[in-house]
This record gives structure tokens, C-alpha cells and sequence, in this order.
């Protein structure tokens, strides 16, 4: 029993050491050694955070691949960046805004280079690596007055993915990662900001856009509160979905190429006589006009006020196109129906008038003792909801109103008052349409017949099945 007990507290001796062991080298120790050896394989000692200036030089004539004889006289591109906050603008060859993400995730591939190896300590000759005059040279510096860090990159390892690098001033050659040069090697365009436009979404207010066909004006509603459009010439409400569709292809504009940087025959790029202009007015009264024209069968675009030509994708000229017509709402009507607090229907034959009570059930105004299925008249709004209408109508919304088919009225509650949101007024019955209008359309419409039976319901088709059961049997004793 003795032994038993002494193997017992060896055995939980051991656990204890190697539990102490693994929480003081494996967790603590191991991960901290581990962080120092890779500080140490680091090329380049500076953070990503700590950049603000870049300069990149790529050899514009690098060796045949294979060989490593250095190219004379050796040029070079370059380009310069410098971040001004966490907003990334190249300074040369052009002045233009950068492509944050690009430029970050550059500097991060340079500060996170790390050595496979060191191939020699003490370079004599850098032309048997590719060194001498390096296919890519990265500088960085975290001030304009602190010292730079230069890494080159030379040639690909005859053997492994792996090619040389060095830091300028030190006789060291690495092997690093062949996949550093893709991360690295990045011309102009890839970095530049390739936005046409310099627009934020929630500060538009009002689009024009001219084609050949027309001029289409659109304003955001500033009684909504909610991302509302209306068709301004036609007095009309957008289809939000629709519209948005093109508004975002417009403000989300990307660069496919430079066309040109600073171009002096418009006529070159169709941007002479403009195949559409569109003017945006934000909400400070400013305006962005960007300005499309085709040539050759590509599409160029250019922003007012600047002298680079865009080449944009083609499909952007679809957008532009679009009719006006389009872009209307076709909801027969547009509510919250949650807000809904009273509904009117009136036809030839009969009228009826139900009103939300506390609990949302629903009683007819003038008959409280039968019972409604509240089913039903969700299935109403959701029915004046869902509806579109076919076609729009030439004449007035105010030409035919006063022989109406159907009427249904709907109210929302407003300091205790209900107050009419929506009315539609359906009437003269052509072909197997129905023409209509509705208060906030300056235009008549057309629905199909199907669909304005929909909405034709009698009063009994609200009841409860018991309470239509009740009223069948009294028209029928009546009779």
C-alpha cells in the first residue's frame, strides 16, 4: 500500500514538472525565441506602421532569364510614394492619388522579407547574383530625415524558388523567397488610385445623365429618410433598385488603363462630342462631371477639371443608356404596411372600413361584432404591395378618378388622426387591362385584370370562416 502511494506522488511529480515545463518553454520561452530568430532573418529592421516614404526602382532592361549578364547602360523605372496619414499619394513620375490597399500590402511583403540563408558573407562580385545592377530596388524610410533601407533583388536560384537579395551597404547575399519579387514588383498603374471619380455615395443629391436619346435628371427625395429617388422631369419616383444599379457602376468607376496622361486630342478618345455626360451635385452645391466617349470600339471616360484619360470597361455604356422609363417605380403602391391603421375600400356595389385596434387585430368601423381574419387583410396590403404596374399612360393622374371600379384608401396615425398615405383609384377596364391612378403619380397606369381582382374583395371575404358561415345563412333567410 506504502509502494503504491510513493508511485503515486512520483508519477504526480512528473505531471507537475512537465506541466510547468510545457507552460514555461513551450508557451512562454519557445514563442519568444522563436519571434527573436525570425527578427534576426528579417531584411529590413524597420515596421510596416513606420513607413511614409517608398521609391522603386525596376530595371526597365533586365538580363535574358538564364543568364546573368548585367544589361548596359542599366535604366531604370521609378516611383515615389508618400503616405500623409494613412492616404498613400505617388509623387513621381505623376501627382496622383495611390492605391492604399496595393501600397500597404507592398510595404508589409518588404518589412516581412525574411533570408533563407546567407549565400555570401562578404560579396566581392554581385554580377553572378544579379546584384550588380539589381532587377528591383525597394527604399524605404520612416522619415524624410532618417536613413534609408534599401533592398535588391537580383536574380532567380538555379535551383529551389528562391533568388538572391541583398540590403544596400552591407556585403551580405541572401537567398529569400522567389515569391518576394512578385509582392515587390509593381508598376505605376498597379499602384495608383483607379477610381475615375472622387465621389462619396451618401453626399450625392442629384444626378443628370445626357445621351443621344435624352436627358434624364434624378434627386435624391430629402422628405425621405430613406435612399429614395425621384425622376425629376417626370415628377416621378425611382425604382430604387433599378437606379441604384447604375448609380453604383457610376461611383464605383475603375480605371481598366491609362489612356493617356495628359491628353490634347480629345477627338482621339470619342471625348470631343461625348458620347454622355453625367453631373453629379453633392450636398455642399459642389459638382463632379465625368465626361464618356468611344473610340475604336473602347470606352474612355475623363473628370472634368483633369487632364487624365481613363479607359473603362465597355459594359459602363449599357448603364448610360438606360431609358428614363426604366428607372420608374412600378409599384402600384409604396407603404410600411406595419404603419397602416385604417383601410377604405370603395366599389359599385359596396364600401367597407376596418381599423387596427390595440393587440394589431382589425374591426370594421361600423360593425364591431363580427370578427375579422386578420390573414386577410395582410394579404390585401402585401397583394398592393407586391403588384407592378404594366405600362404608364400618356394622360393626367387627375383624368379619371370619379367613375372608379375600385378605390382603396390607406391611413397611418398622426398625432392620434389618421391620415390618408396612399390612395389608388382603379377604373376603365381596356382589353384585359386596367387603368388606374395613384396620389403621388403625376401619370395613369395600367395593371392587368388578374391583378385587380386581386384587390377586389367583398367585405364577407374578411371575415372569420364561422362569422362567413353566419352572414351566409342570414343573406340566405333573407332571400
Amino acid at each position: 500500500m506504502k509502494k503504491t502511494f510513493t508511485s503515486t506522488l512520483i508519477m504526480l511529480g512528473l505531471l507537475v514538472g512537465l506541466s510547468a515545463w510545457y507552460v514555461l518553454y513551450e508557451q512562454q520561452y519557445r514563442p519568444k525565441q522563436k519571434e527573436v530568430e525570425d527578427g534576426d532573418k528579417k531584411l529590413i529592421s524597420l515596421s510596416s506602421d513606420q513607413i511614409t516614404e517608398i521609391k522603386i526602382e525596376k530595371l526597365k532592361n533586365p538580363p535574358v532569364d538564364g543568364t546573368s549578364t548585367p544589361t548596359t547602360p542599366s535604366e531604370y523605372e521609378v516611383i515615389e510614394i508618400k503616405r500623409t496619414g494613412k492616404e498613400w499619394s505617388i509623387v513621381a513620375p505623376v501627382q496622383t492619388l495611390g492605391d492604399s490597399i496595393a501600397i500597404n500590402s507592398l510595404v508589409s511583403a518588404a518589412c516581412d522579407a525574411k533570408q533563407e540563408r546567407i549565400v555570401e558573407d562578404n560579396a566581392k562580385d554581385l554580377t553572378a547574383y544579379g546584384l550588380q545592377n539589381p532587377v528591383l530596388k525597394i527604399s524605404l524610410k520612416k522619415e524624410a530625415n532618417s536613413p534609408t533601407q534599401e533592398l535588391w533583388l537580383g536574380n532567380n536560384t538555379p535551383v529551389a524558388y528562391s533568388l538572391y537579395a541583398k540590403i544596400s551597404g552591407s556585403t551580405k547575399v541572401f537567398k529569400t523567397s522567389r515569391s518576394l519579387n512578385s509582392s515587390l514588383d509593381k508598376d505605376l498603374f498597379a499602384l495608383r488610385d483607379k477610381n475615375v471619380l472622387a465621389l462619396n455615395r451618401s453626399e450625392i443629391v442629384e444626378v443628370e445623365i445626357e445621351n443621344p436619346k435624352e436627358n434624364i435628371v434624378l434627386t435624391k427625395d430629402s422628405s425621405s429618410t430613406k435612399d429614395n429617388w425621384i425622376l425629376s422631369r417626370e415628377n416621378m419616383p425611382a425604382d430604387s433598385l433599378e437606379w441604384n444599379k447604375t448609380l453604383m457602376s457610376l461611383v464605383d468607376l475603375k480605371a481598366t488603363k491609362i489612356a493617356s496622361e495628359k491628353a490634347t486630342q480629345l477627338a482621339d478618345f470619342g471625348l470631343s462630342r461625348p458620347l454622355a455626360k453625367v453631373i453629379f451635385t453633392l450636398n455642399d452645391k459642389k459638382r463632379q462631371t465625368l465626361l464618356v466617349g468611344k473610340s475604336k470600339g473602347a470606352l474612355f471616360a475623363q473628370r472634368e477639371g483633369l487632364e487624365t484619360i481613363f479607359e473603362i470597361d465597355k459594359t459602363i455604356e449599357e448603364k448610360l443608356s438606360v431609358p428614363s422609363v426604366q428607372y420608374r417605380d412600378k409599384h402600384l403602391a409604396k407603404f410600411d404596411r406595419y404603419s397602416i391603421s385604417k383601410i377604405k375600400l370603395e366599389t359599385s356595389k359596396e364600401s367597407w372600413e376596418v381599423k387596427k385596434s390595440e393587440g394589431d387585430k382589425w374591426n370594421f368601423g361600423d360593425d364591431q361584432n363580427s370578427v375579422i381574419d386578420n390573414t386577410q387583410i395582410d394579404s390585401l396590403l402585401t397583394r398592393l404591395q407586391d403588384i407592378q404596374i404594366n405600362k404608364f399612360s400618356a394622360r393626367p393622374s387627375n383624368s379619371a378618378t370619379s367613375n372608379a371600379f375600385l378605390k382603396i384608401s390607406l391611413f397611418e396615425k398622426n398625432n392620434n388622426v389618421d391620415k390618408e398615405v396612399v390612395q389608388v383609384n382603379l377604373s376603365k377596364k381596356v382589353g384585359n387591362q386596367i387603368q388606374g391612378t395613384r396620389s403621388g403619380l403625376t401619370a395613369a397606369f395600367e395593371i392587368s385584370k388578374e391583378d385587380f381582382d386581386k384587390l377586389n374583395i367583398s367585405k364577407q371575404s374578411l371575415l372569420k370562416r364561422d362569422e362567413k358561415n353566419s352572414e351566409a345563412n342570414k343573406l340566405q333567410k333573407k332571400s
